[in-house]
């Protein structure tokens, strides 16, 4: 993704966008965050399958991610 995580609308337009560090499956589609498709957060949730959202662009970001290091949002 372009950006760094999930937020409640779109930070490149918005600076007073609010930042999730942490959000839960049901949280992501109460509040129809454009995340991912709804089905694909639903069988996630299903599975338990943990999702991350981190800026791709950025060197390591996946890995920090992974380490619980940087900026990045988890899904779960």
């Amino acid at each position: 993704t372009k950006v760094d995580g999930i937020y409640e609308k779109d930070p490149m337009t918005n600076d007073d966008a609010k930042f999730f560090k942490n959000i839960s499956y049901m949280e992501v589609l109460k509040s129809n965050l454009k995340v991912m498709d709804s089905t694909a957060i639903s069988l996630a949730k299903d599975s338990k399958i943990p999702i991350i959202v981190t800026n791709l662009n950025n060197k390591n970001s996946m890995l920090n991610a992974i380490r619980g290091i940087g900026k990045f949002s988890k899904v779960s």
